[in-house]
């Protein structure tokens, strides 16, 4: 209850979605806004599944579905928000699964994820996603890693954070990445 979760979702239909299950809930504490995050403030071309394949909506062409239509979205970047609301500094974690624009995220946060009490992050490492945006996960994890993080994968079995060097291929994993392993 004292915590705040601020949750970003640009397609129409499933921000409507996102929203009605806060109000049915009475979730207080979490703040919805209609926007994509990126690495420029404008508005953007978001690829919306027509054939059942919402979670793969992206900036970038999607790796799954066939059939898209085109919603112009208001992007803006991590620093900007977190400037304007006042966050900088107190975010405790992020998580960050935008289909492939990951390393446009976090381009748009480089003030924010230089700092050293930046938060720790739950970031999707999917190859095929990836590539479409342009990028690549060995990328993203320098980018990472350039800023001052240190990548683990989580061991349900021994409740523990391993430490995950960077891999040839990523075809799908999250990885926690933070600066601050003792914490994690």
């Amino acid at each position: 209850p004292s915590g705040r979760v601020f949750a970003f979702e640009p397609t129409g239909r499933i921000y409507d979605r996102l929203t009605y299950n806060v109000r049915l809930n009475a979730f207080e504490e979490i703040s919805c806004f209609r926007l994509a995050l990126s690495d420029e403030v404008g508005t953007q071309s978001l690829f919306v599944s027509r054939d059942g394949f919402d979670a793969w909506n992206s900036l970038a062409h999607p790796v799954a579905g066939e059939s898209f239509e085109h919603e112009d979205v208001d992007c803006e970047t991590w620093d900007h928000f977190a400037l304007k609301h006042n966050l900088l500094g107190t975010v405790t974690m992020m998580k960050l699964d935008v289909e492939g624009w990951e390393a446009r995220v976090l381009a748009g946060a480089k003030q924010a994820l230089s700092r050293k009490d930046a938060p720790l992050l739950q970031v999707e490492f999917t190859e095929a996603a990836a590539f479409s945006a342009g990028s690549s996960c060995k990328d993203l994890y320098h980018m990472l890693a350039d800023f001052g993080y240190r990548m683990f994968i989580f061991d349900p079995r021994r409740r523990e954070l391993l430490h995950d060097p960077i891999r040839e291929s990523y075809p799908y994993l999250n990885l926690i990445a933070t600066k601050r392993p003792e914490e994690a």
